[in-house]
């Protein structure tokens, strides 16, 4: 059984993502001429590049959190509200799918 379980972990392993590639996406490398003009992008899959926060127009963000989260700066990550509403529906509709199947 170990050796079972030994070669399950060395294969799932090898189609395992890193931490570091799911926490990190990688960014687009930027090319410069020697006059430090941008000349070019380097980019595998997409074309991503690091912005700063600061640098992100404010009515982007709050659209952004108003599709996502608006309450967002008032739970500080963790939306208790939120939860006990998304387990109350699920308990709901848990409740409904038993109903039905006991027909």
């Amino acid at each position: 059984m170990k050796k079972v379980c030994f070669f399950v972990t060395l294969v799932a392993s090898c189609y395992a993502q890193s931490l570091k590639d799911i926490l990190i996406p990688p960014i687009s490398s930027i090319v410069y001429d020697r006059h430090g003009k941008v000349i070019g992008y380097l980019y595998k899959d997409q074309f991503r590049l690091y912005v700063r926060y600061e640098d992100i127009p404010e009515n982007v963000i709050k659209a952004l959190i108003s599709a996502e989260d608006e309450r967002f700066f008032e739970h500080k990550g963790i939306d208790y509200k939120g939860i006990a509403r998304a387990a109350f529906e699920d308990l709901k509709s848990l409740s409904i799918k038993r109903l039905y199947h006991s027909f």
